[in-house]
């Protein structure tokens, strides 16, 4: 898939990462057509908790129709 294609192309920056309350939150760049910047919180068992990102797909469709291309590639660098 294409999420898969930009993390193993190395497409995918943590460009941050901080914990709150038990919670890490992860900034990243991830290059694809354009710069997005994905940010996902994770809990302290690793699930994701929230994410976020500012590409079209998401603004338009938030988590409804599931997670962009570029939250994907963003959750398989967390660390």
């Amino acid at each position: 898939t294409y999420a898969l294609q930009l993390f193993k192309n190395k497409k995918v920056n943590v460009v941050e990462k901080n914990t709150e309350n038990d919670a890490t939150i992860y900034q990243f760049t991830v290059e694809g057509k354009n710069i997005f910047k994905p940010v996902i919180t994770l809990d302290s068992d690793g699930r994701v908790q929230r994410a976020e990102c500012t590409c079209g797909f998401f603004r338009h469709n938030k988590l409804r129709k599931g997670p962009c291309a570029h939250i994907v590639a963003a959750t398989l660098a967390c660390k």
